[in-house]
């Protein structure tokens, strides 16, 4: 719970689908943004969203994997895919899909 007063950081929303998965996260930074799934909670062997609005207002994402707490990698199959999202000023907010289950069983997590 957050105090009154205090700004959220980072807000996650999903809608579970049929096939797949829909989430918007609003985070309260400008530039790259990540949301990464795993075992552990932690960044190594996770399967991460990682996204960013550029100066043209452009929305980019990438879906990428990490084998240690080290720079992600790009994964070579890419299976989020992007609905939209913006930068406001003091957010970054973007939404995208994410199949329950992917081809990928090397780099994703079976999502349940």
């Amino acid at each position: 719970t957050l105090d009154a007063g205090r700004t959220e950081v980072f807000r996650m929303m999903w809608t579970p689908e049929e096939k797949y998965l829909m989430v918007e996260i609003q985070v309260a930074a400008l530039g790259y943004v990540s949301l990464g799934f795993s075992p552990n909670g932690g960044m190594g062997g996770s399967d991460m969203f990682f996204g960013w609005v550029d100066d043209s207002g452009r929305v980019n994402y990438m879906d990428m994997y990490a084998e240690s707490n080290a720079a992600p990698i790009k994964d070579p199959s890419q299976d989020y895919e992007m609905l939209g999202g913006y930068e406001n000023g003091t957010h970054t907010v973007l939404r995208f899909t994410r199949p329950w289950t992917t081809c990928d069983d090397k780099h994703d997590w079976l999502l349940t």
